[in-house]
């Protein structure tokens, strides 16, 4: 709620910080969407052009086209544009073993859903969760620029950086 500065864009960033009965249960997730709804909706007062959930508030248990509604319908109500960091659906992937998903970030606007989506390029450096790689590094528009997101370690390993400015990103 700072005053924006002179040339500055409003934004708003929410850390969800839920207790942990919402967190990451299947169970709750009626409750941690409404939680989410309620938030977006109060940080719309102040008429921010973006709002953007950290990764990892948004719990793992919406298919993905669960999760593209429901943002979609989002950015419609507050009229703002959302960033989210999330997780596919497990697929199977062509030349790999098993079943794997993607740690994505997702761009909506309030008139037209889905702008984009980035899937995450660098790997954990601890432990293997079942993940996929992505390989593009496309800038989404937005009202405040072009912008590159960076999901989980993205932001540890240099060249993702030094690619998504090449790419053209205003943004992170």
């Amino acid at each position: 709620r700072n005053p924006i500065e002179e040339g500055g864009t409003p934004v708003a960033i929410i850390q969800t910080n839920l207790p942990i009965s919402y967190e990451w249960r299947v169970e709750n997730g009626d409750k941690v969407l409404e939680k989410y709804r309620e938030m977006a909706m109060e940080a719309a007062k102040e008429s921010p052009e973006m709002i953007f959930f950290s990764q990892y508030s948004f719990s793992m248990f919406y298919s993905d086209k669960e999760t593209i509604a429901f943002f979609s319908d989002l950015a419609k109500k507050t009229g703002a544009h959302i960033a989210i960091g999330t997780y596919t659906d497990r697929i199977k992937i062509e030349g790999q073993e098993g079943t794997k998903r993607y740690n994505i970030g997702y761009v909506f606007s309030p008139e037209a859903g889905l702008l984009g989506s980035y899937r995450a390029t660098s790997n954990l450096p601890f432990r293997k969760i079942g993940a996929a790689f992505g390989e593009t590094f496309e800038t989404i528009q937005t009202p405040i620029g072009d912008i590159g997101i960076f999901l989980c370690y993205d932001d540890m390993v240099r060249k993702v950086a030094r690619q998504w400015v090449h790419n053209g990103a205003d943004h992170f």
